[in-house]
C-alpha cells in the first residue's frame, strides 16, 4: 500500500533516530544483506549509520528492498496522535503486550513487528475514507436490506469474483478487500491492479531502458441500509457495473439488486432555478455558517449541443448585476458550492461541494460529510430513496 502515502519524512536520518533503536534493528535485520550491498551495515547491538540508511531509503534503486520501504510507509501512515488509542486497543485485542507509555512511532513499529495485518487494516480504513466522488445506486426492494459487516465467506466470494473480472479485463491478479462496519451498514476498500504502464528509466550505468509495471489502485464502496443506497468510488464505468452486480450477488444474494444503468435520480439541481438564492439557506443546519454558489453549468432544452457554464465568487450576485437569469427550462448539468463550516475548535473553514445529477456528488469525506448531506436533503438537492426511484419504477411498470 506504499503508493498511497508519502514516505519521505519517515526515512530521513533525523526521524529514524527518533525511533527506538532495538525496534528499528528488528525491522532492518531481515534486509541486512540487501542493505550491506548498498553500504549500510546492520549488526545487532550496534546503531546503523543513519545518514547512509536515509540516503538508501530516500533514493531507492532496483536493488533496494521494496518490502522494507513499504513497511516504513505503513508504519509512518499510522504514527500519529489520531491513531495512538486505536493502535493500543487493537494491540490489546490481539494479545500484543506493549509498554504503558510509548511514542507513537515506537508503538506503530512494535505492533507492525508483532502483527503486520493490524497496521495494514488501519491504513486501509484511512484510505477508504479519502475518496471525494461517489456515484449512488438505489435498490427498489422494500424494505431496503439491512446488513452490518458482511460475513467472511461472502467477502471471500466477492474478492474471488472481482479478481476474476479484473483479470479478464487486463488488470492482473491480487484483488484484496478490506471490509469495515459503519453506523448504517458497511464500507469496503478494494485494492486492485490497474492496466500496465511503461516508463523509461536510467540504470546504474547511465543507460536508458524501459520497464513495464502494473500500478496499484484502490476503489471504495459503501452501503447504507437505512436508505438502500450503494455508493461507489471507481474510475471506470465497467468496474462500477461489476461492483453493482457482484456486491448484489455475493453480499445480498441478488445480482439485480443494484442497477448500474438505472441508478435512480438521487441528486437534483432544480432548487437553483425554483428557489433562487433561497436555495443557499443554511440556518437549519447547525455547524454550517454560509453557502455560496460558485459555478453552474446548464444545457438548453431545445439544443443539447449548446450549453453554458457560469463561474463566479457568487453566481446569484453576478446574475443579478448583469440582469440575467438561468433559463427556467434549462437542464442543469453540474454545480459547485462553497460551504463554510465551523469546526469544534471554533475556527471556520470553507469546503467545496460539487453535484452532478443524477447520482454523483464530490466532497471531501474528512470535511464533515454528515453536515453536507443534511444540507443537501434540507434544500432538496438530494432526494429520498422513494423520490429517487420514482422515475425508474415508472419505467419498469411500463415494460410490457
Amino acid at each position: 500500500m506504499a503508493q498511497s502515502i508519502r514516505p519521505s519524512r519517515f526515512v530521513k536520518p533525523s526521524v529514524l533516530k527518533q525511533v527506538d533503536p532495538q525496534l528499528l534493528m528488528q525491522l532492518l535485520e531481515p534486509f541486512s544483506a540487501a542493505l550491506a550491498a548498498r553500504g549500510v551495515v546492520i549488526e545487532r547491538g550496534r546503531e546503523p549509520d543513519f545518514a547512509a540508511l536515509g540516503r538508501v531509503l530516500m533514493h531507492p534503486d532496483e536493488d533496494t528492498p521494496l518490502d522494507l520501504i513499504e513497511a516504513l510507509c505503513l508504519i509512518h501512515a499510522v504514527s500519529d496522535d489520531d491513531s495512538y488509542d486505536r493502535l493500543r486497543s487493537d494491540a490489546q485485542a490481539a494479545g500484543i503486550v506493549v509498554e504503558s507509555d510509548l511514542p507513537a512511532p515506537d508503538l506503530a513499529l512494535r505492533v507492525y513487528l508483532s502483527d503486520r495485518a493490524i497496521i495494514e487494516r488501519m491504513h486501509a480504513e484511512r484510505l477508504s475514507t479519502k475518496p471525494r466522488k461517489f456515484e449512488s445506486f438505489m435498490t427498489s426492494v422494500e424494505p431496503a436490506p439491512k446488513i452490518g459487516l458482511p460475513a467472511d465467506a461472502a467477502v471471500q466470494a466477492l474478492q474471488a469474483g472481482l479478481g476474476a473480472d479484473f483479470f479478464d479485463n487486463h488488470r492482473g491478479k491480487g484483488v484484496r478487500i478490506f471490509p469495515f462496519r459503519t453506523e448504517t451498514g458497511f464500507r469496503m476498500l478494494v485494492r486492485r491492479g490497474s492496466t500496465l504502464k511503461r516508463e523509461v528509466t536510467i540504470d546504474a550505468d547511465g543507460e536508458t531502458r524501459s520497464i513495464v509495471f502494473r500500478p496499484e489502485g484502490y476503489d471504495v464502496v459503501r452501503y447504507n441500509g437505512q436508505t438502500g443506497e450503494l455508493s461507489i468510488n471507481a474510475p471506470v464505468k465497467r468496474d462500477v457495473r461489476a461492483y453493482c452486480s457482484m456486491i448484489g450477488r455475493h453480499i445480498f444474494n441478488d445480482s439485480l439488486l443494484f442497477d448500474a444503468d438505472s441508478p435512480g435520480r438521487k441528486f437534483s439541481l432544480r432548487p437553483i432555478i425554483e428557489k433562487g438564492p433561497d436555495c443557499l439557506q443554511c440556518e437549519d443546519c447547525p455547524g454550517i455558517i454560509a453557502v455560496r454558489l460558485t459555478s453552474v453549468s446548464w444545457e438548453h432544452d431545445d439544443d443539447l449541443d449548446a450549453g453554458e457554464t457560469l463561474r463566479s465568487e457568487d453566481v446569484f450576485e453576478t446574475l443579478r448585476r448583469s440582469g440575467r437569469e438561468i433559463p427556467r427550462y434549462a437542464r442543469l448539468a453540474a454545480a459547485v458550492f462553497k460551504i463554510t463550516i465551523r469546526v469544534g475548535d471554533g475556527a471556520d473553514h470553507e469546503v467545496p461541494l460539487r453535484i452532478r445529477p443524477p447520482n454523483a456528488a464530490y466532497y471531501d469525506r474528512e470535511d464533515h460529510p454528515e453536515l453536507l448531506e443534511q444540507w443537501m436533503f434540507q434544500q432538496r438537492f438530494a432526494r429520498s430513496r422513494e423520490e429517487a426511484l420514482r422515475g425508474v419504477t415508472a419505467r419498469l411498470l411500463a415494460v410490457p
